[in-house]
Parts: structure tokens; C-alpha cells; sequence
């Protein structure tokens, strides 16, 4: 077995299912073998922290290469990865070993990525031509190893210098003209952000840690109700309550009852997600009125964020949420959401826990198959992975009752 490849050039993450290791290793092999930088999670030293390592090699790598397999599709890690490196825009080639059924959702986004179909071929050198034809593979290796062009393999790698012993004096002035150009641009972009007015802007919070954020944001023209400034952080027990009830829309109080009232009455909110907010030595709970009692470690407090979002009540990681939001990502920092169905159609889902049911409506949490932590911030993603690794409590401790 080849070791996972540790160093500053352009290199090759291969996303795979452990069942799959016997194939996807000799795959790897037969790669290396022509010279390509590989990385898997074959590298990952003991005792060091599983998600950070894949999520920084994931960062770093120049190419995805994913392999495609029931067992893969099955797999929350690997469906993770994929889903990670697609939205880091990352390269990216599926390598199909077998007829899978893939998940609509993952279909949706593999839809669009090139693909090899590993078994529409009979020939194992054309099956290797074929992932070699991808462009994206070329800056992944290292050419010195198999005999090809130092040259053109350096300049597609962006390395055209190390070819030249004495440089071009053309490229010198060009990068000196460019280098001249950026400055300036930088001196007066600088200038005109210090001239710009000092009022609020919008939530400039990138390194958060309040547990409480007050926005109001649509998605697909689905409005979104956040909660959380509606409870006191410190306080032991608090409790959302209907404040609707005595609003009337189209009338108001003292005025003739054929005009129409300029203030239209808020949006009501799904009363499934009323709820208390409690406290003990080990928890912290929301108790809902529609029978979901959700019970998270203590040490969650003032570190979450709940919204009501698209018919789901959805728990945030507070500080990575405000960073996600800051960087243009509007559902970052999901830790999981309280979702209801009238079918048992969320068993298909790839992780999901089941609290229990009314007469017409079943309820279960669903957990994302995504890495969902801030990564551009070591502590703010190291807190997000501590309470990840709780889940299991949540899992254990949530409940339901029919009051």
C-alpha cells in the first residue's frame, strides 16, 4: 500500500468507502504508479482529531477524486467530503465502480461533475486513459516520476520557472508592471474604505460566540422566523408565547372600519414550534408544545441559535452561523433540525433520529450529511467539532410527550 501523500504540491483527494478499500486502493496504486500525487485517509496519524484533518486536506487539495458505490452513497463521511468539496468549488471527478443508486439530492449535485463509469470498461489501460483525459488530473503529477515532459507538466502545475536557468527579462517587467498595478489598486481601495460612513451596515460578526442573533432573511421567498432574540440568554427558564393572538388583519383600533390599515399583521408562526426553554446541572432542554422535548448538553448553552426555517426548527452553532452568514452562506452551522412528516418517508434519510408522533404527523431530528463548521477560524471550527461529537446525547436524551 502506497503512503498518503504529505507536501506542498498539487495533489489528488480520493473520497471512498472503507468496503470499497481492496478496490480503491489498487486504484490508487496503479495512479500512483504513473506518477500522481494521492492523498486518503490512510494518512491520518492516531490520535489525531478524524474531521479537522479530512476537512484541511480537503482544503488544500487541488483535485477531488470521488468513488462512487452503493456503500459510498451509504456513507455520511463520504457524502460529507463530496458535498464539503462542492461547495468549495474544488475540482472535482466521480468515478463510478458500480451501478449505484444514488440519493436524489447527491444526484442533483453530481448531475453537472464529469463522471467515468467504471464498468463500461472491459480494458483496465483504457479505464486509466480515461480518468487521465480529465484535465483537472495534469497538475496532480509529477512528471519526473513517469518520464514525461519536465515542461509542459511544470507549466500546467503553474511552475513554468523552474525550467528556465536564466529568466526572461520580458516576464520580469510584465510581473513588475502587475505588481505595480496592485499596489495602487490596494492604496486606493484602502482610501476609499476609510471615507465611507461608520453607521451600521449589516451583522459584522465573524468571530461571534453569543448565542443569539436577530435576523430576518428569506430563502426562495420563504420567510424564516429566528427565535433565539426572543429569549434571554442567562436566564434559567424562559418561553416563547403566541403574541399574534390578538392582532386582526385589515382593521385597527380607532379607525373607520372600510380603510385599510397601513400595517399589515406579522407573519403567524407555525405553532408547532412554541416552546420553553429549561435548565439543570447536565441539560439544556426545549420542551415544545406539539410534543418534542430536545435535550442538549449544558454546555451548549449560549452557544446555539434556533430558527424556524422552510417547515423545520433548525439548531445553529451560533458563532459558525454568523461567520457563514458574514461570508455569503445563509444555512452554514447547522447542527440539526426538528423536522414532521405525515409518511415515515424520513427513513430514507442517510442520518436521521425518530422522537415520536400525534395522530396525523410524525417527528424526528434530522442531522446534516455535510460539514457544517466555520473552517476559516481554528477556535470557532475546533467548538463546532466539540459539540458535534455530542450529537450522541442529543440522540439519546430527546424525547416526546403528549401532553
Amino acid at each position: 500500500m502506497i503512503s498518503a501523500y504529505e507536501g506542498n504540491q498539487p495533489y489528488i483527494f480520493v473520497s471512498y468507502a472503507h468496503k470499497d478499500s481492496r478496490e480503491v486502493f489498487d486504484l490508487i496504486e496503479k495512479l500512483s504508479a504513473r506518477g500522481y500525487r494521492i492523498w486518503y485517509d490512510e494518512g491520518i496519524e492516531p490520535g489525531s482529531e478524524w474531521p479537522e484533518n479530512i476537512a484541511n486536506h480537503l482544503l488544500h487539495a487541488d483535485m477531488v477524486l470521488a468513488m462512487i458505490t452503493n456503500d459510498s452513497m451509504e456513507s455520511i463521511n463520504c457524502r460529507r467530503e463530496i458535498n464539503f468539496a462542492l461547495s468549495k468549488n474544488k475540482p472535482f471527478l466521480a468515478v463510478v465502480l458500480e451501478k449505484t443508486k444514488i440519493p436524489a439530492g447527491m444526484e442533483l449535485q453530481l448531475s453537472s461533475q464529469q463522471s467515468v463509469l467504471r464498468y463500461n470498461f472491459n480494458d483496465e489501460d483504457r479505464f486509466l486513459k480515461k480518468i487521465e483525459s480529465c484535465s483537472y488530473m495534469e497538475p496532480c503529477k509529477d512528471s519526473a516520476g513517469v518520464g514525461s515532459s519536465v515542461t509542459s507538466n511544470a507549466q500546467s502545475a503553474g511552475y513554468a520557472f523552474a525550467n528556465k536557468k536564466i529568466p526572461d527579462m520580458r516576464i520580469i517587467a510584465a510581473l513588475g508592471i502587475a505588481l505595480a498595478a496592485l499596489l495602487i489598486f490596494f492604496a486606493v481601495t484602502r482610501k476609499t474604505d476609510t471615507n465611507q460612513p461608520t453607521g451600521n451596515t449589516g451583522p459584522i460578526v465573524t468571530t461571534a460566540d453569543s448565542s443569539t442573533t436577530a435576523d430576518s432573511t428569506t430563502d426562495s421567498g420563504t420567510a424564516k422566523t429566528d427565535y433565539s432574540g426572543l429569549l434571554g440568554s442567562d436566564t434559567s427558564s424562559a418561553s416563547y408565547t403566541d403574541s399574534y393572538s390578538n392582532v386582526e388583519s385589515g382593521s385597527s383600533s380607532g379607525s373607520d372600519s372600510n380603510v385599510e390599515s397601513p400595517t399589515e399583521a406579522p407573519a403567524k408562526p407555525d405553532e408547532r414550534w412554541i416552546y420553553s426553554v429549561s435548565k439543570t446541572d447536565e441539560s439544556l432542554i426545549y420542551t415544545f408544545r406539539s410534543g418534542p422535548v430536545i435535550v442538549m448538553p449544558i454546555s451548549w448553552n449560549n452557544k446555539i441559535t434556533v430558527m424556524e426555517e422552510n417547515k423545520r426548527f433548525v439548531f445553529y452553532h451560533a458563532s459558525s452561523r454568523n461567520s457563514w452568514h458574514v461570508a455569503g452562506y445563509e444555512h452554514g452551522g447547522q447542527l440539526f433540525s426538528l423536522c414532521y412528516s405525515t409518511s415515515q418517508d424520513y427513513k430514507d434519510l442517510p442520518d436521521y433520529s425518530e422522537l415520536g408522533r400525534t395522530a396525523e404527523e410524525y417527528y424526528y431530528l434530522m442531522f446534516p450529511t455535510d460539514v457544517q463548521g466555520y473552517m476559516d477560524n481554528e477556535r470557532i471550527f475546533k467548538e463546532f467539532n466539540e459539540m458535534w461529537q455530542e450529537l450522541d446525547y442529543v440522540k439519546r436524551n430527546s424525547s416526546f410527550s403528549l401532553n
